[in-house]
């Protein structure tokens, strides 16, 4: 099986992209590296908050 992407996200190949996401931490501790995306802030999250 072979990914097929549309040609606007081929474009986008090697070129920096801001999402307009919020970052949430998969754990709580300060030091964790693993993050989550979200569309919505972490208390208005309703898997989060």
């Amino acid at each position: 099986m072979v990914p097929n992407f549309p040609t606007q996200l081929k474009a986008l190949n090697n070129k920096l992209v801001e999402l307009p996401e919020y970052y949430i931490p998969v754990k709580a501790e300060s030091s964790s590296q693993e993050f989550m995306l979200a569309v919505v802030p972490y208390d208005q999250c309703a898997y989060c908050g």
